[in-house]
């Protein structure tokens, strides 16, 4: 069963076609920053005071638009930086000390790599493809 308007499934391609290096490469790096966010929310709550726990709801979100923009989805590019963005700030707020910096720029890194690599030409035109399909 599908909830998609297009009547494709929500987390997965519909076809066999292998999505371009650009779009598999930015799902990667969405994916790792949403694992270093949640290294950091885990490390700043147990070593601090702080109840992270509705970073969940973000956090799972980001992993899945990361599958969405490999599956193709075009509204899953600005929704997956978006959450990206949120996830990191607990960390950028949390952080002290040069580790906590670093782990925070590394994570931003990542969001801007897969950023500039799923609107790249190539990736871009595997999103346009999935826009135009007939329904």
């Amino acid at each position: 069963m599908a909830i998609d308007p297009a009547n494709v499934p929500i987390l997965g391609d519909p076809d066999s076609a292998v999505p371009p290096a650009a779009a598999r490469a930015s799902c990667l790096l969405l994916l790792l920053a949403t694992a270093g966010s949640a290294a950091q929310l885990a490390f700043y709550e147990t070593t601090a005071d702080h109840d992270l726990s509705a970073f969940v709801v973000p956090l799972s979100l980001a992993v899945w638009f990361a599958l969405s923009i490999r599956a193709g989805r075009s509204w899953a590019r600005p929704a997956g930086l978006a959450t990206g963005a949120v996830n990191t700030l607990p960390g950028a707020v949390l952080s002290t000390g040069a580790t906590g910096l670093a782990a925070v720029l590394l994570v931003v890194l990542a969001l801007v790599c897969a950023g500039l690599l799923m609107f790249r030409d190539d990736a871009r035109e595997h999103f346009e493809a999935r826009d135009h399909e007939p329904v």
